[in-house]
């Protein structure tokens, strides 16, 4: 993908809830989404983990196509704002840009919960699909280290999915656990 027209960029401050404002001892990163490729965005969502703010350029008229929440800001694609602030986990938010600029997104079941509540708060069309697709192929097959574990993440991804309405998921949670359920507690 070529470089989008700089006037139409804004830069995404995506700093992690509950952050120090002040800024005293942030972990901080900038990148320019908008040259990256497929690598690069697998990359920055992989170290996202380590930083406690990161500052993504994107373009503007990407945001308004993909994400719910961007057009419904008030006079956002008016503004020649130059910076939004976005307080949200970072690595979380750096996988929903990723699917906005078209790049697949390796998911493990430890995120897919707040991935969920991402897509459905900004909504990102093309993120709940691949959640939904995640969770209808891998989710049956999935082992997350112990059982506990698989239990942990598969209840918390039913119930995330529960409480914003994504009943296709729920339900795909519910025939995980019964297909798992003799291997989790009769297989030694």
């Amino acid at each position: 993908m070529g470089k989008e027209d700089a006037s139409n960029a804004v830069l995404l401050v995506i700093s992690r809830v509950g952050c120090d404002e002040s800024g005293a001892g942030r972990l901080t990163m900038v990148v320019d989404g908008r040259e990256m490729g497929s690598e690069e965005w697998r990359s920055l969502v992989a170290e996202a983990e380590n930083f406690d703010v990161i500052s993504v350029r994107v373009d503007r008229e990407r945001l308004l196509e993909h994400s719910t929440y961007f057009r419904s800001l008030e006079y956002f694609s008016e503004l020649n704002r130059e910076s939004l602030n976005v307080n949200w986990d970072p690595p979380i938010f750096c996988i929903l840009l990723q699917c906005m600029h078209g790049f697949q997104s390796s998911f493990s079941s430890c995120v897919i919960a707040r991935l969920i509540q991402a897509v459905d708060y900004f909504g990102v069309d093309e993120a709940i699909t691949r959640c939904k697709n995640w969770v209808d192929s891998e989710m049956c097959n999935v082992r997350c280290g112990t059982e506990d574990d698989f239990l942990s993440d598969l209840l918390s991804i039913r119930s995330t999915a529960t409480e914003i309405g994504e009943k296709y998921v729920g339900e795909l949670c519910v025939r995980s656990l019964a297909i798992n359920f003799v291997s989790l507690h009769f297989h030694p």
